[in-house]
This record gives C-alpha cells, sequence and structure tokens, in this order.
C-alpha cells in the first residue's frame, strides 16, 4: 500500500511488469489508520504521508491478525510460516 495516486502506481506497475494490484491510499487514511505513518516528514514535505514498512495479515472480516516489519523486514518464508500458524 502507498500514499501515491493510483495513476502513478499504475504506471510504476506497468514500467516493471508487477502483475499483482498495488493499491493506493491517498489521505492517507488506511495508513493512519494502522499508525504506521512515518512522523520524520512534516507536512510539505514531498514524503509526507509515507508508512513505515509493515506486514498486516488480515482474516477474512479485516481483523488484524498480526502486524510486524517496523524495525526488521521478516523473509518471505517466515511470513508465510506465520500465516500457517494463524490457521491462513
Amino acid at each position: 500500500m502507498s500514499y501515491d495516486p493510483p495513476a502513478v502506481l499504475a504506471g510504476f506497475a506497468k514500467a516493471r511488469a508487477i502483475p499483482y494490484p498495488l493499491l493506493s491510499d491517498e489521505g492517507p487514511k488506511t495508513i493512519d489508520a494502522f499508525g504506521l505513518r512515518d512522523p520524520a516528514y512534516a507536512p510539505g514535505h514531498y514524503a509526507h504521508g509515507v508508512p513505515h514498512p509493515a506486514i498486516l495479515i488480515l482474516a477474512r472480516d479485516g481483523t488484524v491478525l498480526a502486524k510486524d516489519g517496523y524495525r526488521t523486514r521478516p523473509t518471505n518464508e517466515a511470513i508465510l510460516e506465520a500465516v500457517g500458524r494463524l490457521g491462513g
């Protein structure tokens, strides 16, 4: 998820042949709802609204089952293992 507008993300995905959808959070309402906004960038800064890196594992009903990745980025294997433990 990015604070970039959908058109910017579409161009980025096309240029890099990314086959999955990139999610836009212009605002950034969702980023703020999960407490992920990086406070290092004040209003007016070009990066204002950028989130900390994070991985959210959600239940089908939208409940957050796990949130990680703020300080360290887990491997793909660790993420899949965590999802498996949660029954995903």
